[in-house]
């Protein structure tokens, strides 16, 4: 075994060895002074097939339960190797922009003397073969343990033995932190047999341990405290030979090592886990345990309450019996999962309370929802079983959340579904989207259920979410937030005389409307589903009762398919709530007569639909035609009606009454559209109609304010009054908001979006518009997030024009994404339909405002770059059409600044861009940066990664200095070259982190917050100023509203227009046309390129080209192919300055 490849490494080991026997009396003498020896802090070895975990927690050491390796990126192919007992990943090959590493994380607090101790080896011939070692304290700033600038050479692997690095002392950094980050990553693209490395290249991981001695001022020498007692200990699982114990933790001043166990005053064993399984007891014997903590210094706690537990007789029947077992096998039927196995697998149902279905894994067996937030206490999995004839009812499950799904949950069962008991020792904690968890928090094997689960008609089990936290460990579930569960077994054994045949009760497996829906039609159905075909006893009746507990005539009761119970109900009102009530005598099974166990009950709210059903409601404008001159207006209504805009000036509106005698009418046009409106409604593919209303105002004065309202042109149908004011003729200073990801699908959870839209038109004043860069809603196919969206700001959307774009939740993001095709971002927003072919309508567009011109994209559509990261492998036509025609508007363009707003960005270190889409990311780096550069774009808004990123000043990819910089004395950089982008977190609750090991070299700030922001944007005649503010709820004082400045930066420029080019001429021959130029003789401005567009479309739709200037080129030509000689063409051509473009010189082929 070698420890080093290669003559350096050996002599190196030489060097080693002779200094440690040097050293090792000296070190001797000072342990016999008092010197701490080493410890371990934390261990990896594989003795044993680990599986695929991607994050594995450390076997051993004093810190292993909060320690963790992992590849990075995470990876796809994992294997153990039995023969060195190593674990495997593939996938090594260099990408751009991605860094490929094992990572381990632990802490080394109360440390010191940290030691390194790993070993690798190779694997076949396309692995990497070159590793460095490094360490970090906050996984951005790394220090080298092996290589430049240490005396440990890198690794070089081998593939036939291993490397190791033995005991390598690690800088002094690493003394003492509560979190260490140690990394083996890959510096070269060499594999163990010198050739590229393969992308199915393996790479072992053998073992890793980690050591330290105690600190001089660590408890090694004066700690005398304690741990605290332990929690309650509780004795669960018990049988005739052995007893399982549970108990909180501890706490310690420095850290709890362990735990000692006590039966009947003398210490039987120890563990570090919270968790004890006694064994080899007498039957029918009482025994009484308690439970100690220690800490690393050998200081123990006292002992907490004793408990007492008897073991069974020895003649107790022992054998378990599977009562219901879900190894799911498909996506359940109406939201309801018969058990798959067991005694009684009719009468036993699964189904989750608060959430919606997402997704079945047939390879894991496992259902995931989502829909969690807000779900502490609220919203949980929900089994239902019969126990009758059995007792010592035992429960398994396994679950795992994604990063913004629920971390915790607790195990509660009912006998009655209403009044619930905490199941001992049935605390959860997810591990991040992984089954497999540290301490098997997430894991319940054969606990035990309290005596109050034996014997029952029917038993409730529930996991109920139990915190606000996510699994990444922060504050906030996502409303997108995935929860998993999968492998349900509940167990017991037959009670003392039990045993013979156990009938199937009579039990509810779902109702709809669901309880405490809010949103429910008017019209809709009432039912109840049962485990059984059932029939109705005559003598009692359903009651259906409202708001003042007054019951409903004319409701009535039939049976439908069998096993459902059909309300019918007179039409429900608008706003009112429903108390529906179905007794138990009423139900029984039709073939076994066994009546239904309880009574069901149960409330729901009907939506409100304020007013007139032609009443405009979702008003809103948008900047679609001349700013100056044209506003455009969107609306909807339950009904059919005319689309009419009145219009006056502000000035003569007084008073409460809207002038109609003065105002100018516009007529719009109306539109029917159909679309699910709630989840239920996309399951039973029901669409409900609306009407979407568009108009617009146009010939108004510029810079004038206006007073308006939206209706059908009846006195009963006008909306409330809204304002805006006009563009000016010449160029003024201007503000505008700029956000994203309002993002949500529940009315709760779009409240914080509204709430920023106002804090926002407070701390600015009066801006102009509002850019919300994408993902307004998360299922743009259903109408009841629109209606959340725009209806909870209605007041702000009345006042202010908003600029919408299409991110990945208002349309189908890929296949097999719940949401469906649809155009209801069309729908609601009055926007050109079609801009570029083929794009998703309205998702195109671009307009001007004062001295800047804004430009829209989809961001749906991208490539991919060959294996040599340089050439485009593939890209969507749509992609290609929309950066021609954004080149082409610049090229029409007279205003100074150029912005352009997405989604999806190049620059982004979060989840999104980590985990999921970085081959997107490289193909917008390599195409569609470039464009941008070209266009002398100025700032580019995106999303989608729902952080705060401002990057630095980027061109071609690469950062510009901030040395090269010059700053005046108002903090602006001063003509900067590149393009600023900028990511404001978002409008709503929703938040993601940087994913680990993702390099983000582009931003100057790139950070989470964990509170909801917007961006004040002023644009003026030489200077771009941002300012990002959070807004969160939590801030809000007494005369205070919580808004904080986050951020700022200033550009300012004092660039020119360029000098017309000179000598224009275009010749025709054989079809082509030769235009040819000068550049401008005099130009206060230098000239970095030429544009060039033919005005009518003849060449293609959008056609244009730029051409670069060179250094000391003073003639130009260009030649256009394909001419027709029959048809007239008029080319402009304009010399580009370093971002404005110059008066424009035409040439004409008659």
């Amino acid at each position: 075994m070698g420890t080093f490849s290669g003559k350096t490494g050996k002599r190196l080991i030489s060097l080693l060895l002779a200094f440690m026997v040097l050293l090792f009396p000296f070190q001797s003498k000072n342990f016999a002074e008092g010197t701490a020896s080493a410890v371990t802090l934390a261990e990896w070895k594989f003795n044993a097939n680990p599986t695929d975990l991607g994050v594995f927690p450390a076997t051993d050491g004093v810190y292993k339960n909060s320690s963790n390796l992992q590849p990075v990126p995470q990876r796809q192919y994992f294997d153990w190797n039995n023969d060195n007992k190593a674990i495997r990943y593939q996938e090594w090959q260099q990408e751009a922009g991605k860094e490929k590493y094992w990572l381990v994380n632990l802490s080394t607090k109360n440390y010191q003397n940290i030691t390194l101790t790993s070993a690798q080896q190779g694997k076949g011939t396309t692995g990497p073969r070159d590793f460095r070692v490094q360490v970090s304290t906050d996984q951005q700033n790394w220090t080298n343990v092996t290589g430049e600038g240490t005396a440990v050479a890198d690794l070089v692997l081998n593939p036939d033995t291993s490397s190791v690095l033995n005991q390598v002392p690690l800088p002094p950094l690493a003394n003492d932190q509560a979190q260490l980050y140690i990394r083996w990553t890959v510096i070269s693209d060499k594999s163990t047999s010198n050739s590229a490395i393969g992308d199915r290249g393996s790479s072992q991981l053998i073992s890793i341990t980690v050591k330290g001695e105690l600190q001089e001022t660590a408890p090694s020498a004066s700690d005398t405290e304690a741990p605290a007692i332990p929690g309650v200990v509780t004795a669960t699982g018990i049988t005739s030979n052995a007893v399982q114990l549970a108990w909180a933790a501890s706490t310690d001043n420095t850290a709890v090592t362990g735990y000692n166990i006590y039966r009947d005053g003398a210490k039987i064993g120890g563990t570090s886990a919270l968790s004890y399984t006694d064994s080899g007891l007498a039957a029918n014997t009482v025994y009484r345990y308690a439970v100690t903590a220690s800490d690393a210094a050998g200081n123990e706690s006292a002992p907490g309450a004793t408990v007492e537990a008897t073991t069974l007789g020895a003649n107790v029947l022992q054998e378990k019996a599977l009562l219901a077992e879900w190894i799911f096998a498909n996506s359940g039927s109406g939201g309801v999962f018969p058990a798959t196995n067991g005694i009684n697998p009719s009468s036993s149902s699964f189904r989750n309370v608060g959430g919606y279905f997402e997704d079945y894994d047939s390879s894991q067996h496992s259902i995931s929802y989502q829909g969690w937030d807000n779900g502490s206490g609220k919203k949980y999995w929900l089994a239902s079983v019969t126990t009758l004839g059995y007792e010592n009812i035992t429960l398994s499950s396994q679950q795992t959340s994604s990063g913004t799904g629920p971390r915790d949950f607790k195990v509660q069962i009912s006998s009655d579904n209403q009044n619930w008991t905490d199941v001992p020792g049935a605390t959860l904690k997810m591990a991040l989207s992984s089954f497999n968890c540290t301490g098997n928090t997430c894991k319940l094997a054969d606990v035990s259920l309290p005596a109050s689960a034996n014997n029952q008609n029917t038993l409730y089990i529930r996991w109920m979410v139990s915190s606000n936290t996510n699994t990444k460990g922060t504050q906030g579930i996502g409303s997108t937030g995935s929860s998993l569960i999968k492998d349900i077994r509940i167990s017991g054994t037959l009670q003392q005389g039990g045993g013979g045949p156990v009938d199937t009760p009579t039990t509810e497996l779902s109702k709809l409307p669901n309880s405490g829906d809010s949103s429910v039609l008017p019209s809709a159905p009432v039912t109840v589903t049962f485990n059984k075909p059932v029939s109705l006893n005559a003598g009692y009746s359903v009651s259906v009762l409202d708001k003042n507990n007054a019951a409903l005539g004319s409701v009535t009761a039939e049976i439908i398919n069998n096993n459902t119970l059909n309300i019918k109900h007179p039409s429900f009102v608008n706003g009112q709530s429903y108390t529906v009530r179905v007794p138990k005598e009423l139900i029984k099974g039709r073939d076994d007569q066994i009546q239904l166990t309880k009574d069901i009950s149960w409330s729901f709210t009907i939506q409100n639909t304020q007013g007139t059903p032609s009443v405009p409601k979702l008003i809103n404008m948008t900047l679609n035609g001349d700013t100056k001159t044209t506003r455009s207006f969107a609306w909807y209504t339950d009904v059919t009606a005319a689309s009419i805009v009145q219009v006056v000036e502000a000035s003569k509106a007084t008073g409460n009454a809207f002038p109609d005698s003065e105002a100018l009418t516009f007529q719009g046009t109306t539109e029917e559209i159909q679309t699910y409106v709630t989840k239920a409604d996309r399951t039973a593919k029901k669409k409900k109609k609306f009407y979407s209303h568009k108009a617009a105002a146009s010939g108004l004065s510029p810079g004038t304010t206006y007073k308006y309202r939206v209706g059908s042109g009846a006195s009963d149908s006008w909306s409330a009054v809204g304002s805006f004011t006009t563009d000016v003729p010449g160029s003024q200073p201007f503000h505008f908001i700029a956000g994203s990801d309002s993002q949500a699908s529940s009315k709760s959870d779009f409240e914080p979006w509204a709430d920023t839209f106002k804090k926002a038109i407070q701390t600015i004043g009066d801006p102009k518009f509002l850019i919300n860069a994408g993902d307004l809603v998360d299922n743009g196919d259903l109408e009841e997030q629109w209606q959340w969206l725009l209806g909870l700001p209605q007041d702000q959307l009345l006042n202010v024009p908003i600029v919408p774009v299409v991110g990945g939740h208002e349309v189908q993001d890929y296949d097999g994404d719940e949401t469906t095709p649809n155009s209801n971002f069309y729908y609601h927003f009055n926007l050109p339909k079609q801009v570029v072919a083929s794009t998703h309508d309205g998702s195109v567009y671009s307009f001007e405002y004062g001295d800047a011109l804004f430009l829209v994209f989809n961001s749906q559509y991208a490539g991919e770059l060959a294996s040599n990261g340089k050439d485009i492998k593939k890209q969507d036509q749509q992609f290609a059409d929309q950066v021609e025609w954004m080149k082409y508007v610049v090229a029409k363009s007279n205003a100074k600044w150029k912005f352009v707003t997405f989604h999806k960005g190049p620059y982004s270190a979060g989840d999104n861009a980590g985990e999921w889409e970085d081959d997107r990311v490289q193909f917008y780096k390599k195409v569609l940066v470039p464009a941008f550069d070209e266009m002398g774009i100025d700032m580019v808004f995106e999303a989608h990664d729902h952080m705060y990123m401002r990057s630095y000043q980027m061109l071609n990819d690469k950062v510009i200095p901030t040395s090269q910089i010059t700053v005046d004395g108002q903090g602006n950089a001063v003509n900067p070259k590149g393009t600023i982008y900028l990511m404001s977190n978002a409008f709503g609750d929703k938040f993601y982190n940087k994913y680990p090991g993702y390099n983000d070299y582009f931003a100057a700030i790139d950070t989470q917050p964990n509170k909801k922001m917007f961006t004040d944007v002023s644009v003026s005649s030489d200077v771009l100023q941002i300012k990002a503010y959070t807004a969160a709820k939590k801030d809000e004082k007494s005369g205070d509203n919580g808004v904080k400045l986050y951020d700022q930066y200033g550009i300012k420029r004092t660039d020119t227009k360029p000098a017309k080019v000179e000598n224009a001429k275009v010749q025709v021959s054989s079809g082509k046309a030769v235009i040819s130029w000068k550049t401008p003789s005099s130009s206060s401005e230098p000239v970095r390129g030429f544009r060039i567009y033919e005005k009518n479309g003849k060449i293609k739709t959008y056609w244009n080209v730029y051409v670069a200037a060179e250094s000391g080129k003073t003639d130009y030509s260009f030649t256009v192919n394909n001419i027709n000689a029959s048809e007239k063409y008029q080319f402009v051509i304009r010399a580009v300055g370093s971002r404005m473009n110059s008066d424009t010189v035409e040439v004409s082929i008659n």
